[in-house]
Order: structure tokens, then C-alpha cells, then sequence
């Protein structure tokens, strides 16, 4: 232990998300970091706290034999198992204080001074079971002067150790590895038992679903092959991002990771007819991979050749928004889940009173206090039967037929909005009460949004993410943050708009707006 406290230390950690259900993954993933051929660990910590099953794992290494390669390696472990990982050393003074002293002791279990992550993982699934939060606890006494804040993690050669570009570079060069070494962390396709949706449909076709912030969004497929695809919709992700896609033909089921190389943007739209992007694969022999050729050859076989989706006078974009449908006295409330100025599709009960070909009022609120009245044609109606079928949700395909001056205007402006917000990501931190509330309010508006209730998952964003999003939301109530407001400011270091919020959903999304300049 004297070497312990007399060594200056070098201190890394990987964010273990999702714990319990992948205590046992991690054992495996994770016993790279005690082989011999490994750098040398100096000790081992886990903390967990149990309102957010993560857990983060410390790792702490000799800063004199501790060199770049060494980093490198350790850095590209992470990577390619898809666990985000934590530097200090990158943090300014004051945030690396924060981090240690106010926020590390707010996780509920702490397993310190462990000979091997084998040992520490061990001895967390040894306690998990019958945890209880126990809130905040108070520090852990030092380690003397070179524990924990030792100098080694404010040292120059530390800090440049690992350049951003250098990690960016890694995560670059490991993005295959990911995709194939396990199936990513994504929230779970509901139908993507697409096996089962699909082979109930009475015309087979390829059906197709990408990831966009936390939700599963529909698009179109344009063209599809074991190197790529191009998928029409009309919120886009940006050039360079790392996408998951859903492809589902019949029994056959596929989820890949690509990387966006080819963006057609709403404003490109206004020539080409549709707006979307175009992503390659991995060229690795994956289980998506794989997954991917049974699902062509089964298309194949049955004859199921991709054709273009129709051009469209005018880009759909995705919303969540209310509206109500009026034909003589029947009266349905729904939300529209996309607009354009031409239509849009408004999710509701369909009523037998009802149907293809009729003339239905609308009445839609919008922002600002403003309100459209309009008219509208029934073009589609989708059952519930049908919609369940393909995992969406049942309702009617409107063409707006009337539409005063005024109400244009206004409508106009307000699908001005969603475009805007189409093209922006943000990420949404917050306590577990508030969360579903302000990353729905923003999504309903047409934002991207990734939201967390743990800090730590959320500082992963700000280091590890080659693409950094638009702009942060802290929701004031978020736990442990600390009287300093650290989390901030580490976004704030990296040039990101970060904002706390007080405020209600709707709030919420109007000061994001004027962040962004989304309000013209």
C-alpha cells in the first residue's frame, strides 16, 4: 500500500450502463484489461448506484510506465466493446475536483482498492442484490497526496497524452469492431420481431427503421445492399454519424450500425423530390452482416425488387403534435406524427364514420398562441390491424385541400421550425421524474434527442462522440450534480450550448429554440 500512496497514478473510467442485465457480459468483455499482456493495474474501483443501474469502473495505472500506446490500447478496448470511457486528466482543475469529491460520492455502493476487475465485478455481484439508495454518502478520505487527485492527472504530459483527434481517430478506426464484437445497447424495435410483422403483411417488402436520438423513426428504402443503403425520411442524420438501422423482410430481421456518408437535406429536396441520406456497413463478417445477407437472399428468392418510393411535392418531417378531426359531428383528437405543407399523417382510432375520400376539418395549435383552421382529404386510412402489423400506429393520411392565407402563413412558419429542429441533436439531462417530460417535449417538436438521468453516461457525449451535439439541457433538478455546476461546464469547455432549465416541457423546447435561433 506505501508504493500505492508514493505512486503517481494515472486514472481511467468505463461507464457500465444497463449492469444488472450485463453484469455477466461485462465479466467477459472486460477480462482483456487483466491479461498479462495488458498494462499493468495498480487497482481497481467499482461504484454503482442502483436508481440508474450504472456503475462506473476505475482503472488506475502507473503515470510513469503509463505511455501513449499503453492509453491507446486501453482506449480501443473501450471502443471496441462499446463502453464509453472517462478521462480526467481532460477535465479543467475545477470539474476534476467536482467529479471526485462531490459527484463519485453520490453512487451507493463503492468497492475500493481491488487487485483486478475480475475481483471488483466479482465482489459487486456479490452485494447487488440487496441494494437500497442510500443517497449521498461523504468522501472517501484521500490517499494521501498522490491518491486519486494526485498531480498525475493535472501534468501537462498527461493531459496530452491522447489528443481529441488522436481518440477521434480510434473511435474511427474501431466503429467495425463495435458493430461486430456485440450487438449495440438501442432501444428495444417493438416489432422488430419485424420477423413477425412482416410475415403477417399480405404484400411482403422490405421494411426499414433507423435510430434516430432515442426513438425508432420510419423511412423508406431507396436502395439496399450488404455494403450500404439509402433510406428516404425527412429528418436526416448528419454526414460522418454512426446510425443503427432495423431492415425486416418476412422472418428474417437485421440491425446494423453504418456510417452516414451522403446527406440530401429538405432544402435538396425541392429538386431531387425527397430528402434522406445514404450510410455504408462495416465490411466485417458480422452477425448483422450475416443477418443482412439471409434477408436479401429470402427477398431475392421471393421476388421483391426495391423501387424508388415516388418523388414527394413536399418533405415529410417527424413530429408528435395534437389535432383534432371534425367531419359533421364526429369528432377525433390525435397527434400528427409527421407534417408537410401539403398533408400529414394524424395517429387516432380510425371511426368506421370515417373513410377514404372524405373531407375533414382540421384544427391544429400551434406556438406562439397562434392556431390553423384547414381542410383536408382522406387519402389513407391505416387500420389498427394493419398497424399493428407493422408496428406503428393506426390512423389517416390527410391532403390538405383548403387552406385560408393567414392559416398558410402560419403553417409555414411553423413547418420552418420542425425543419430546423430536424437538423439539430440535443441532449437532455435530467432527474428521473423529469426526463420523459422535456426529451418528449423537444421530440414533439422535431428535435433528435438523446437524454440520460445519470451524469456520467451523459459526459461520455462530450468525450467520446466525434460528432458533439447542438446544444445540452440540464434539467435543474438533475442529482449530484454538484454546487458547481461541473457538468456544464465540461460541455462549455468543448464550445457545446449548455442551458439549465426550470421550466415545463413547452418552456423547455421555446429556450432551446432561442439557443439555436430555431425562431426566426
Amino acid at each position: 500500500m506505501a508504493d500505492l500512496v508514493h505512486q503517481p497514478l494515472y486514472e481511467l473510467f468505463f461507464v457500465l450502463a444497463s449492469l444488472r442485465a450485463r453484469l455477466e457480459e461485462y465479466g467477459r468483455s472486460l477480462a482483456a484489461l487483466d491479461r498479462a499482456d495488458a498494462p499493468a493495474l495498480r487497482g481497481v474501483d467499482l461504484y454503482y448506484r442502483a436508481a440508474s443501474d450504472v456503475a462506473l469502473l476505475a482503472l488506475r495505472y502507473d503515470e510513469r510506465a503509463f505511455d501513449r500506446a499503453k492509453l491507446s490500447w486501453v482506449a480501443e478496448l473501450g471502443h471496441g466493446l462499446g463502453v464509453p470511457l472517462l478521462d480526467p486528466s481532460r477535465m479543467a482543475e475545477g470539474d476534476r475536483q467536482a467529479f471526485y469529491r462531490a459527484y463519485l460520492p453520490t453512487y451507493d455502493v463503492r468497492l475500493e482498492d481491488r487487485s483486478s476487475v475480475a475481483d471488483a465485478l466479482r465482489g459487486l455481484g456479490d452485494r447487488i442484490a440487496g441494494i437500497t439508495p442510500t443517497g449521498p454518502r461523504p468522501p472517501t478520505p484521500s490517499r494521501g497526496p498522490l491518491g486519486k487527485l494526485a498531480p498525475g492527472h493535472a501534468s501537462p504530459s498527461a493531459r496530452q497524452a491522447l489528443p481529441l483527434a488522436e481518440q477521434a481517430r480510434i473511435a474511427r478506426q474501431m466503429a467495425t469492431a463495435r458493430a461486430s464484437t456485440r450487438a449495440p445497447t438501442v432501444p428495444a424495435l417493438g416489432p422488430y420481431a419485424a420477423r413477425r410483422r412482416i410475415a403477417t403483411s399480405p404484400t411482403p417488402e422490405i421494411d426499414v427503421r433507423f435510430l434516430r436520438g432515442g426513438q425508432w423513426t420510419l423511412a423508406r428504402l431507396r436502395a439496399l445492399s450488404v455494403k450500404g443503403a439509402y433510406l428516404v425520411t425527412g429528418a436526416p442524420p448528419r454526414t460522418d454519424d454512426e446510425v443503427h438501422i432495423a431492415i425486416g423482410f418476412r422472418d428474417h430481421g437485421a440491425l446494423l450500425r453504418g456510417t452516414v456518408y451522403h446527406v440530401t437535406t429538405a432544402a435538396d429536396a425541392l429538386t431531387t423530390g425527397s430528402s434522406g441520406f445514404a450510410l455504408r456497413f462495416p465490411s466485417d463478417n458480422s452477425a448483422g452482416r450475416r443477418q443482412l445477407v439471409e434477408l436479401l437472399t429470402a427477398a431475392r428468392a421471393a421476388g421483391v425488387t426495391i423501387k424508388p418510393p415516388p418523388p414527394r411535392h413536399a418533405v415529410r418531417f417527424p413530429v408528435c403534435w395534437p389535432v383534432q378531426l371534425g367531419l359533421g359531428d364526429t369528432s377525433i383528437h390525435g397527434e400528427a406524427l409527421d407534417v408537410s405543407s401539403g398533408g400529414l399523417f394524424v395517429a387516432a382510432n380510425p371511426s368506421t364514420r370515417i373513410g377514404i375520400g372524405d373531407e375533414v376539418s382540421l384544427a391544429i395549435p400551434l406556438e406562439q398562441d397562434e392556431a390553423v383552421t384547414m381542410r383536408a382529404r382522406v387519402a389513407r386510412v391505416l387500420s389498427q390491424e394493419a398497424a399493428s402489423a407493422r408496428g406503428v400506429r393506426s390512423g389517416y393520411g390527410l391532403e390538405l385541400t383548403e387552406v385560408g392565407d393567414l392559416d398558410r402563413r402560419h403553417w409555414d412558419g411553423f413547418l420552418d421550425r420542425v425543419r430546423r429542429r430536424t437538423e439539430r441533436r440535443i441532449v437532455v439531462g435530467a432527474s428521473p421524474a423529469r426526463i420523459d417530460e422535456l426529451a418528449a417535449a423537444l421530440a414533439a417538436g422535431g428535435y433528435a434527442v438523446t437524454a440520460g438521468s445519470d451524469p456520467s453516461v451523459l459526459m461520455q457525449v462530450a468525450d467520446l462522440d466525434s460528432r458533439l451535439p447542438d446544444a445540452v439541457v440540464i434539467e435543474a433538478g438533475l442529482a449530484a450534480q454538484g454546487p458547481d455546476h461541473w457538468l456544464e461546464q465540461v460541455f462549455s469547455a468543448r464550445n457545446v450550448p449548455c442551458v439549465t432549465v426550470r421550466g415545463d416541457g413547452r418552456r423547455t423546447r421555446c429556450v432551446v429554440d432561442r439557443l439555436l435561433q430555431v425562431v426566426a
